[in-house]
């Protein structure tokens, strides 16, 4: 129990150390958060349409029909399109945030290493692609996906913090789990 206890710790401090120099320090993640000098008009004119969700726009009503959706999509061919995330205040409460990002790095360690000893194969070979793969998948299933539909910006950091975070992980893992 204290083996993987400590495992899951060190695992989890790695992938937030990485995703802490990613997206703060080396500012890799940065095309994923433009800037605007026209903000404070965009936004107060926002706050007296919206209320608190996600809006893709143009979109229709709910219950318009297929037909109704064909015709804005033609409407709209080549034309611009926008994704908001609008909150109505402004609530960022660092170290909790922080707290948390860790203890969910902490746990999926934990559950990484669950898996592997699980598998029986606990060499370091196996911490590495079971680590890259659980990345993998991750990045396949959230960000690679909304990527096809939204083109979202920043694909390519997401994936090649994959690889980092997950792979120096795994390294961790499978030297922690079969030094001598």
């Amino acid at each position: 129990m204290k083996r993987i206890a400590i495992a899951s710790l060190v695992g989890g401090l790695i992938l937030f150390i990485w995703q802490t120099l990613s997206f703060a320090i080396l500012d890799l993640h940065g095309s994923q958060l433009n800037y605007t000098p026209k903000q404070d008009s965009i936004v107060s004119m926002l706050s007296g349409e919206l209320h608190e969700g996600k809006y893709y726009m143009p979109n229709l009503p709910k219950g318009s029909t297929m037909d109704d959706m064909q015709k804005l999509e033609e409407k709209m061919k080549d034309k611009p399109w926008v994704i908001i995330d609008y909150h109505e205040h402004y609530n960022v409460s660092m170290p909790r945030n922080m707290i948390r990002g860790i203890l969910v790095n902490i746990f999926m360690v934990w559950l990484l290493c669950w898996l592997v000893l699980k598998a029986g194969t606990p060499n370091f070979k196996s911490f590495v692609v079971a680590a890259l793969v659980i990345g993998t998948l991750g990045f396949l299933n959230f960000p690679y996906t909304y990527y096809i539909w939204y083109r979202s910006p920043g694909i390519f950091m997401d994936l090649v913090d994959v690889f980092i975070g997950w792979g120096l992980t795994g390294a961790w893992l499978g030297w922690w789990y079969n030094r001598k």
